[in-house]
């Protein structure tokens, strides 16, 4: 991995008529700050005031930090949805309706769910494939008809999709694979996880 190892300067070049940055103050600023081979990347802003200098290491995108697409995320998207808001959420009125959501890992995050719940689930029992049917189907519980998920893998995991966007279906799959797994206990859970290492997904996995 090559790091960005940029330094950037943020200068202000002031409204007419004020003080300005002079050609031979920013040539000696930018020779003391390109020490250490870094490059200089030179932008512009109004206060003649002020310069920020910042280090760009490795720039990593406000989405892949799980605080953001956590809480601040889920408060963004409840704002957007409130049809009563008296009020934009973006500085640029037309970004109101372009932008869903500000998380483009959204999917990713999706499907990521899906594996790990169809993974637990098999492990747990909670998802099976149905004797007879041949479907993958969650056991809500034992009294419970049971969901059907898809007829293979990819539908099945479609479907594990579908659920992570609707809360309640995705907390009720996560607290039933809470409690199989407290029901299971070590036990029994790694003798199972074991067999299921040693052995490729098949139709003979209930």
């Amino acid at each position: 991995m090559k790091t960005n190892r940029t330094r950037q300067l943020i200068v202000g070049l002031g409204e007419a008529g004020l003080a300005q940055a002079s050609d031979h103050f920013l040539d000696r600023l930018k020779s003391i700050l390109g020490t250490g081979g870094r490059q200089i990347k030179v932008d512009y802003w109004h206060d003649p005031r002020l310069i920020i200098v910042h280090d760009v290491e490795l720039p990593i995108p406000l989405y892949y930090i799980e605080p953001v697409t956590g809480e601040i995320e889920d408060a963004y998207l409840n704002l957007a949805a409130d049809e009563r808001r008296a009020y934009n959420l973006h500085t640029d009125f037309k970004w109101e309706k372009s932008l869903p959501n500000l998380n483009p890992r959204r999917s990713e995050i999706t499907i990521g769910w899906a594996i790990q719940m169809l993974a637990d689930g098999i492990l747990t029992r909670v998802i099976s494939r149905q004797q007879g049917t041949g479907f993958w189907v969650w056991q809500m519980n034992a009294d419970d008809k049971p969901e059907v998920l898809g007829g293979s893998f990819a539908s099945t995991l479609y479907r594990l999709g579908e659920i992570h966007r609707l809360e309640n279906l995705q907390q009720r799959l996560e607290k039933d694979l809470a409690e199989a797994h407290k029901a299971m206990g070590p036990a029994a859970e790694t003798p199972r996880r074991q067999k299921l290492r040693l052995k490729t997904l098949s139709p003979s996995l209930r």
